[in-house]
């Protein structure tokens, strides 16, 4: 998979995280980046110890996993643009409540893709504008919506960041159960939210259109959505929109 410029990165290694049927070789662990590639999972973290309500797993009509997302209403779903740009509703389904991408929770169908006005893919591969995508399921579900935030969280405030895929950065470790990891947001570039960390910790590719979150008075709230990984000779960089950037697309979408 090629490396593409991202206009965060950070190094010649940066990854968008999406995984398509190409993971079986190693050389599909190479990319997550502004551009509709593959990826995997959180590196570093640990096995979450429930399934989240809200929590989703995105999959062709074959079965393939390939990015994560939210719910953000009983028929909406919000994941990376990247992820989803290209695609048709009828390819998509849509996993819902579970600790494992491959059973359980609710699967439903996509009735409509809404990716932000301001995206599009470019030639070569990339894509520009808000790295985010709206799904509207093709009815509403049991499971508990996540709230997305009013504000962007300062930095240093703990934010946990969720997915399947692999958890290594050379080599294909996949999980069997979500993966969680919690770190201090670091800075705030443009409308992403950003996490370096020395120890290589960190999403991964596969992450893609997973969620953010912090706590605001004991409540998870919806901060960011997972948009890039990369290595530099500091240590992991992870990037994620901040959707209260964009409250105002997705409350006049839903």
């Amino acid at each position: 998979m090629p490396f593409v410029t991202d206009p965060y990165r950070t190094s010649s290694r940066v990854r968008r995280p999406r995984r398509r049927a190409a993971l079986a070789g190693l050389a599909a662990l190479a990319g997550v980046v502004a551009a509709a590639t593959p990826g995997q999972a959180v590196i570093g973290g640990a096995p979450a110890p429930a399934a989240e309500s809200w929590m989703a797993s995105l999959r062709s009509e074959s079965g393939q996993a390939f990015c994560g997302g939210t719910l953000i209403d009983r028929r909406w779903v919000v994941t990376a643009y990247h992820c989803v740009g290209n695609r048709d509703a009828d390819d998509l389904r849509i996993r819902i409540g579970s600790r494992s991408s491959a059973e359980g929770g609710t699967l439903a169908g996509v009735e409509r893709v809404v990716g932000h006005p301001d995206a599009s893919f470019v030639e070569g591969g990339g894509f520009t504008g808000p790295d985010l995508a709206l799904l509207r399921l093709d009815r509403p579900v049991r499971h508990q919506p996540l709230r997305t935030g009013t504000a962007a969280p300062r930095i240093g405030t703990p934010a946990r960041a969720l997915g399947w895929g692999n958890m290594c950065w050379d080599a294909l470790c996949t999980p069997e159960v979500l993966q969680e990891i919690t770190l201090p947001v670091s800075q705030k570039r443009g409308d992403h939210l950003v996490f370096n960390n020395a120890a290589l910790r960190g999403v991964g590719p596969g992450d893609s259109g997973g969620p953010l979150v912090v706590q605001r008075k004991g409540t998870w709230r919806l901060a960011g959505v997972t948009s890039s990984n990369g290595r530099s000779q500091d240590g992991a960089v992870s990037n994620f929109v901040d959707v209260s950037r964009y409250r105002g697309w997705i409350d006049k979408v839903l």
